[in-house]
Formats: structure tokens, sequence, C-alpha cells
């Protein structure tokens, strides 16, 4: 079965009624949501209340004529897509209609087929302006939402993958690591596809109880069930024009799973209780941290629904592999919790930095996040140091040369501890100009067992920077 066309929102303003009428009957047709005004004021108060992809405005109108409301509304919307009609066809008119931002011109009177064509033209227009006013929106090294940065390669890579499937209405499947950020690169693929001013929908297929998903899913009628009081519109319905992101799909039902093949197959689906089928237009991505190829050999996932899902596969690189984003994502997470905390910029010291680097990061960026709240949460000092990090963070550090070259993991750990432990407290009794006790402060330790540690490292209380 074909796809049905992408509904986009369309604005024509036009003075002339049957005009109005007859893109709306056109454009409905092709599956696009149309809303018409009758003159130029009123076209820019739906465009201040609404997303719209793409205006259609005639040139000759009383009161604000189509260029004055070109020009005003690409004022509010400069990425604003807009075709003129003209009943006056000639290269004076096209040529001022286009200077002033238009992007082409139809004229009056016209076929459906010759609206139909200049729409999509339109439209692929928009998507484009679309893309790249986001591109140009994102710093180096920033992603389009909070809690996806980056710098490496790596994930710059796969941020491209996504860009690219993203315009297309092929089904994504993201694979990854728990905590890789795979909900966020589905919104990643929201925010840049056709369909960026529809819903987007999360289902976590693990969180919801079988029998509870399929009545979240496709919804139930009154009487449905004991206790099915009211009619519920399901999830597939809120996502309708939309996407609808099947998060940790490999742990639905196969029950399930047969019934979300068919709404694939046929773009439709019934109601819990219903008789009657209900259309429904989205554009579906699914992830999961699991292996479904070896779900389906072990036959607890269907292969035919994997087919369908996995049109476009995205696999989501672990953190370790992310050389150069720790330092970013723990910048990012410092300033988040500090002002969730109503605390001042907190800063992370060289040495807490390196311990970071240093660790594997199993948990990926979920574990980033709930290591360095719990760092702000504890800190006085204004600086994150070694002594705000938990202990398992030393105990899994691996030093890859000497692991290499033979060097038993206690020594290795031990050497690297008493490297950097020397320099962090010779700097700290520096930076308190020998003051021991502020300095234990600061390192969030008792004075005893500060000055134990000057004498494990032999530093005295007014002893000069240690030459590196």
């Amino acid at each position: 079965m074909s796809a049905p066309p992408i509904p986009r929102r369309i604005l024509v303003v036009d003075d002339d009624r049957a005009i109005l009428q007859s893109c709306e009957n056109i454009l409905t047709d092709e599956g696009h949501e149309v809303q018409t005004a009758g003159h130029g004021f009123a076209g820019l108060e739906l465009l201040k209340q609404h997303a719209f992809d793409l205006v259609l405005v005639d040139l000759k109108m009383p009161g604000m004529n189509g260029l004055e409301m070109l020009e005003a509304a690409r004022r509010m919307k400069p990425e604003l897509v807009v075709i003129i009609f003209t009943a006056f066809a000639s290269i004076e008119t096209a040529v001022e209609a286009i200077k002033a931002g238009a992007f082409n011109y139809v004229t009056k009177p016209f076929t459906s087929a010759e609206l139909v064509t200049m729409v999509e033209k339109g439209l692929m227009r928009a998507d484009l302006a679309r893309q790249s006013l986001r591109m140009r929106e994102e710093p180096p090294g920033v992603g389009v939402s909070d809690n996806m940065i980056w710098r490496s390669p790596e994930m710059e890579a796969t941020l491209n993958t996504l860009r690219k499937a993203a315009l297309s209405e092929a089904n994504i499947l993201i694979t990854g690591e728990s905590g890789t950020g795979k909900e966020l690169a589905a919104k990643f693929v929201h925010s840049y596809s056709r369909r960026a001013n529809r819903s987007f929908v999360a289902v976590d297929c693990a969180a919801i109880p079988d029998n509870l998903l399929e009545s979240e899913l496709f919804g139930y009628e009154k009487g449905a069930f004991t206790g099915a009081d009211h009619k519920k519109r399901g999830l597939l319905e809120l996502a309708d024009g939309g996407t609808l992101l099947l998060d940790e799909i490999g742990e639905m039902s196969m029950n399930l799973q047969a019934r979300l093949l068919r709404v694939l197959q046929e773009r439709a689906f019934r109601r819990l209780g219903a008789e009657k089928m209900t259309s429904v237009n989205i554009r579906l991505v699914s992830s999961t941290n699991r292996d479904l190829e070896a779900r389906v050999r072990q036959e607890q996932f269907r292969s035919d629904l994997l087919f369908r899902l996995n049109v476009v596969n995205v696999q989501m690189p672990p953190l370790r592999e992310r050389q150069g984003d720790i330092a970013v994502l723990c910048q990012h997470f410092l300033e988040i919790h500090a002002r969730n905390l109503g605390r001042t910029a907190i800063d992370l010291s060289p040495e807490a930095l390196e311990v970071l680097e240093h660790y594997h990061w199993p948990g990926n960026v979920r574990e980033v996040q709930n290591i360095l709240e719990r760092a702000v949460v504890l800190n006085e000092s204004g600086v994150i140091s070694l002594a705000d990090l938990p202990d398992f963070l030393f105990e899994t550090m691996e030093d890859h040369d000497q692991a290499a070259a033979g060097t038993a993991y206690k020594t290795v750990r031990a050497s690297w501890i008493d490297s950097q432990g020397k320099q962090y407290f010779s700097e700290l009794l520096i930076r308190h100009k020998g003051n021991v006790s502020s300095a234990a402060r600061e390192a969030q330790i008792s004075r005893k067992s500060f000055y134990q540690l000057m004498k494990k490292f032999d530093l005295e209380p007014k002893r000069k920077p240690l030459e590196s």
C-alpha cells in the first residue's frame, strides 16, 4: 500500500471566496490541513497563532495587498515560504514579488495540477529552509536539545545520518546502550522532519504492562472492558500527522507486535471495543538496547516487523567511544544542576576532569548527569574536586598504556593517585597560602587527614609549586 501524503499546514489568503474554497478542496484532497483568510490582516493574525509550512497569498487585495502581507509575514518569520497568486501575469509582477521574498507565483486562473505542483515545490523549499535554519542555530558542539551535547566526530557522523534520514518518511530504528540518548535522537529526527510542526509522542514499551500498553496505543471505546467508562484516544491517534517513538520496542509482546505490523501495513487500526477502523498517518521511530536479530532467532520478535522497522538503522555511539565529549557534557550538566539548586557557577578541577575522562561510563550520558548532580549537591567550594567524586570512579579507572605493558591494576591505580594527589594537595596549599584548615575545608576532609597526606607527599604548608 502506497504511503499517504505527508500532512502539512497551509494558509491561503485571498479576498475571493471561490478561490479560497477551491484551494481548500484541492489541497485537502492532497492530505494537507488548510486554513483560509479573506484579507491580509486576518492572515497575519493566523500566522501569529499557528505554525504553517507554506502560505499562498493573493497579490491584489483591499486594505493590505499581497506584497504588503508578504513583507510583514517574513519580518515575523524570515524562513517562511510564500507563493503569490496573481491575475496579472507579467515579468514586472513576478520580479516584484520575488524581490520581496516570494518563492514563486501562480497565475489565475490555475488548474488543480498547477496548484499542486507549485505547492509541492514550495514545501520542498520549506523543508530545506527549516533544516538550514536548524543547522545555523546549532553552535559548534551543541545539539538541538538540552541534553544532546557533542564535539566528537563520532557523534557528528551519527547526527549527520539522522539529519539525512529525517527528511524521508522511512521508519528508523535507533539502537544503542542504555543512556546513549536514543529518545533525544528520535526528537532530533522529528525536529528536522517535515512533521516538525506536528506532535511528537513517545511511549516506553518496557515501562507499561502489556495489557495496559495495548489500550494506551490503540485507545478504547466506552464499555470495551471493565472500568472503561469513557472513550479514550490512544497514542497512535495523538501522534497522527506527527512522529511516534516506540522506546525499547524489543520488550513488546508478540501479540502487540502483530497488531503494530497491521497498523504499518494498513495505516489504520481499531480501538478496543470499536467496530470501525481509524486511519492514521504517522512517522514511526523505534529504539532498543536489545539485539533484535537475536530475539528473532529466539522467536521473541517478529522478523516481518523487524524488516518494517529497520529501514534506516542508526547506532548511537557509547560515551566511551566519543572522545572529547566528556568535558563539554560535564560543563553542561554542572550549569544545569547549579541553576536548579540556585547555586552560582561551579567549576571542575583539572584533576577531577582527568578522572572523569578516564572512566569507562557503562551508564553513558545518563550516568554523567547523575554523577555531576551528586557532585554539585555535595560541593561547597564552588570547584568540583577529587573529593566530590564517588570512590568507584577511581576503583574502575584504567590506565591503558601501563596495562598494555602488563602492570598490575592496583599498581597502576596507586601510581596514578599518588601522582595526581601530590600535585592536587600542593596546589591546594598554594591557593590557600599555606592555611591547612582552609585547604582541608575545600578538599572536604579533616585537618588530621590533610596533615597525613602532607606527610605522605612530603609537602610543607608554604611550599612553592612543584615543577612538573
